[in-house]
């Protein structure tokens, strides 16, 4: 009897135990479950912010805020009405006029969150701060320009961070390594090279006259380059001398291209998956290897009419009388770069090889010269700008019909190269 008792005693013990834990164990549960969902909450909203601009940062003007005039900012992009959507793609500049001032907007649920970005924004396009990233299966070690953003979300009990980094991958495209040709086909068919064991970066695009301005507003000594007028910020830097687009590169990190890599960038692989082919083909153009099947083989064979979609190929003397797309977005190569034939000269530091330092194809040319192919090369002077300054005396009686002054554009392009 006493042990019933006892038994009975220290059951209501652990009932009222059970009894006064329960709100406890409710109120924790509940607690725990507001902290999570408040975390789940907190994450969600700074993904959501972080791809906006992401978003933002790869596509650009992609909703034609810019465009419209919706949204203006200061600078070059205010200043121009036509700007190319490049301009909007990996561009600091874009991010900062959206959100350095303004929230990034990210939604959970039904409600809008503001969530406000920390960062030090470079000049657009000018050697921004950089990362060491690894990538095992295609480089060992790298490093890309790009931009630090850290995100700051306000919850109800404390606040998020998120940092992001936003890698610059409009600019230039990375060479793969492999067996190259070099020269013109059929002139040259023996300068052969390889890049094995080298981390070679080209620009995609010629450098601009706003590059040049960010450049004349930074560097430290005088060039002598006259600052570039505002309406041409988005057209090719062609004013330079080889010197000064030597000490532009050189300041921006990299080095003036030479001819075997602008070949080895325009020359179309037969095979991409064999970086060792026993023989490397050298096509006439950088869009495929038939001939047969571009316009410029036809125009040198029966001297056929050229047509406004020819010209997205390459930009002849013919393409200018046309309205045609930005002539910088003209003929990607297999590794996008960008106006490889035709446009503007292109000047290049000189090959290992080849003693010429000038890319002739151009917008000076018609169609039907021979000249617009690839490997094939002139030497300038480097300074001037007139016909007596391109070594064009035993140029096959080339003949440049084309240019409103006497005088010639030359446009450039860099190249990095990142050491082990």
């Amino acid at each position: 009897m006493e042990l019933k008792k006892k038994l009975i005693y220290l059951l209501g013990i652990m009932v009222a135990i059970i009894l006064a834990l329960l709100p406890t164990y409710f109120w924790y549960d509940i607690w725990t479950k507001k902290k999570l969902t408040e975390l789940a909450k907190g994450t969600h909203v700074l993904n959501s912010a972080a791809n906006a601009i992401h978003k933002r940062w790869s596509l650009g003007d992609y909703d034609g805020i810019f465009k419209t005039g919706e949204k203006k900012c200061g600078g070059i992009l205010g200043k121009i009405k036509n700007l190319d959507p490049f301009f909007f793609r990996c561009n600091p500049k874009v991010l900062q006029c959206l959100f350095e001032k303004d929230p990034v907007k990210a939604k959970y649920g039904s409600k809008i969150y503001n969530v406000n970005i920390s960062a030090k924004f470079p000049p657009a396009r000018y050697r921004p701060k950089t990362r060491r990233i690894y990538r095992p299966h295609q480089i060992a070690e790298d490093v890309f320009d790009g931009v630090e953003i850290e995100l700051k979300f306000q919850g109800a009990h404390k606040k998020y961070r998120l940092q992001i980094w936003l890698q610059n991958i409009c600019s230039d495209s990375y060479l793969p390594q492999r067996f190259y040709g070099h020269g013109a086909r059929g002139e040259s068919d023996q300068l052969n090279f390889d890049n094995f064991g080298r981390t070679i970066f080209i620009d995609k695009f010629l450098v601009r006259n706003s590059d040049i301005t960010e450049w004349i507003d930074t560097k430290p000594t005088d060039q002598g380059i006259p600052y570039p007028k505002v309406v041409d910020f988005p057209k090719p830097a062609t004013n330079l001398s080889l010197n000064q687009m030597k000490a532009y590169c050189q300041h921006s990190g990299k080095r003036l291209l030479t001819p075997h890599l602008f070949d080895a960038a325009s020359f179309l692989p037969r095979n991409f998956e064999n970086p060792k082919p026993i023989k490397v083909y050298k096509p006439l153009y950088p869009w495929g290897h038939l001939k047969s099947q571009f316009f410029l083989h036809g125009a040198q064979k029966r001297n056929t009419k050229i047509k406004k979609e020819d010209c997205r190929y390459a930009i002849v003397e013919e393409c200018m009388g046309l309205k045609t797309m930005d002539e910088q977005f003209v003929n990607s190569t297999w590794i996008e770069m960008y106006q490889s034939l035709g446009g503007v000269f292109e000047a290049f530091n000189y090959s290992f090889s080849l003693k010429k330092n000038l890319k002739l194809s151009s917008k000076y040319l018609k169609a039907a010269s021979r000249w617009h192919q690839i490997g094939k090369y002139v030497d300038w002077d480097g300074v001037g700008f007139g016909l007596n300054s391109f070594g064009l005396g035993d140029s096959n009686g080339v003949n440049i019909p084309f240019s409103e002054d006497g005088k010639f554009e030359v446009g450039f392009r860099c190249y990095r190269e990142l050491s082990k």
